[in-house]
């Protein structure tokens, strides 16, 4: 898992759609190294490469597949 601030680069695969892969840069804005209860390890990625149609697409997914945020607090 990476720092918080660390710039990362990303690729992530969709099964539906276009593009079926959406690769960018971004920087680290959490980061949890082990399981909390409930809460898998993980890190949240502030997108700062992106497209305005990777944009369009990455908003037109979050609303059709109801994709709820998380931003842990610590």
């Amino acid at each position: 898992i990476a720092p918080i601030g660390s710039l990362v680069e990303f690729e992530i695969a969709f099964s539906e759609g276009e593009p079926k892969v959406l690769a960018g840069a971004g920087e680290v804005v959490w980061s949890r190294d082990q399981t909390v209860g409930p809460l898998s390890k993980g890190l949240g990625i502030k997108f700062t490469s992106l497209t305005e149609e990777q944009e369009l697409f990455i908003d037109s997914w979050v609303k059709k597949n109801k994709v709820i945020p998380f931003i842990p607090k610590s």
